[in-house]
């Protein structure tokens, strides 16, 4: 049996669909637990609604994801574990697939998959293709998105699972220790759709984004640590910034940085940056900083400038053709031709409006 375990907090509005797409999977023997993180609007009544026999749902007062995720795994019977996160879209095989790959390679201990991410407010969808990683690759960038995954129970229970101290960023902490006892998969194909909300655990405002990328260098400092035969800081108390900051969160923490002076948050922004510089490479960061504090004498000035240097940096990066999801049709007929699926022959063709069709 697999276990799909879903957390929601005030998303009544897409229950319905969200879990209808995982009781519509290929592999049907399955349970999903349903965890109502105290929600204060009608999420517990449509989920009460869903008759089906392989649905547990419970709910509770309000603790936060991490404590409600971690009470969902401790429900869980099966020997895999799939995420399914609040108000996405498993696509049809997604679990089929996913054991598949467990079972064809005994060592793996974690697998994902390539994911559709939607952001329904800008109006287009772009795919994330990660590549198989160890713990090393794992540790100069975020990897595998925590919705989509599924991981052996027995390893999880081996490294201690979600820990309470990362309010974010939670799933990376996880699957660096992982990482350390089994390998990590990755299903190549979009077997996933998420939708991508402001207001949800990897929520993306420039000041959550800032406490993701502290928290994901306090995962990696941890993971080294260990790895180096010393006590893990986060278990023995002592975790925490400043830890040394990878280039590639630099460069992200340059971006937050500019961000967050356009809106107009100095402070904020000033401390993005000055963490972004005790990476290996500063020079990013500490030019934006040097421009922030040329321009520190006045709010409207700065936030006028920082705007304008968004706007120049989005203007080049454009929406790449080879981002566009093929349709789901597109992916079967290429599997008629090539005998298995494979969406990266059809990158170029235009998307269709709308989710992938669940059957």
């Amino acid at each position: 049996m697999i276990s799909v375990i879903s957390v929601y907090y005030n998303r009544a509005d897409l229950v319905s669909d969200s879990l209808a797409s995982v009781l519509r999977q290929s592999h049907g023997n399955l349970e999903l637990i349903v965890i109502d993180d105290g929600s204060t609007d009608d999420t517990w009544e449509r989920i009460k609604r869903i008759r089906d026999p392989r649905i547990r749902a419970l709910r509770h007062e309000n603790q936060g994801f991490v404590a409600s995720i971690r009470k969902a795994v401790d429900l869980c019977s099966g020997s895999f574990v799939a995420v399914h996160g609040s108000g996405d879209v498993s696509h049809r095989d997604r679990i089929a697939l996913q054991l598949a790959a467990f079972e064809r390679r005994p060592d793996l201990g974690l697998v994902g998959s390539y994911v559709e991410n939607v952001n329904s407010d800008k109006g287009f969808s772009t795919i994330y293709r990660p590549t198989a990683a160890n713990a090393e690759d794992m540790c100069r960038s975020r990897f595998l998105i925590h919705g989509g995954v599924m991981f052996r129970k027995d390893v999880y229970d081996a490294v201690g699972g979600y820990r309470t101290f990362f309010d974010v960023g939670q799933d990376h902490d996880l699957w660096l220790r992982m990482a350390e006892r089994s390998a990590i998969g990755v299903v190549p194909e979009a077997l996933y759709t998420r939708h991508i909300r402001t207001d949800g655990v990897g929520g993306g405002s420039p000041g959550r984004r800032l406490r993701q990328i502290e928290l994901f260098n306090v995962a990696v400092d941890a993971h080294r640590t260990r790895m180096a035969g010393l006590p893990d800081p986060v278990d023995a108390g002592q975790a925490g910034c400043p830890v040394a900051i990878t280039a590639e969160s630099a460069k992200i923490l340059a971006l937050i940085g500019m961000e967050l002076a356009a809106l107009g948050d100095r402070g904020l922004a000033d401390r993005a940056l000055r963490l972004g510089m005790s990476s290996d490479r500063p020079l990013l960061p500490a030019a934006i900083r040097g421009l922030l504090r040329a321009l520190w004498f006045s709010d409207r000035l700065s936030s006028a400038a920082f705007r304008a240097l968004l706007k120049g940096w989005y203007g080049l990066k454009p929406n790449r053709p080879g981002d566009q999801l093929p349709s789901h049709d597109e992916q079967h007929r290429c599997a008629s031709h090539c005998g298995e699926r494979c969406p990266e022959a059809h990158a170029d063709q235009p998307q269709r409006p709308g989710r992938l069709p669940v059957e």
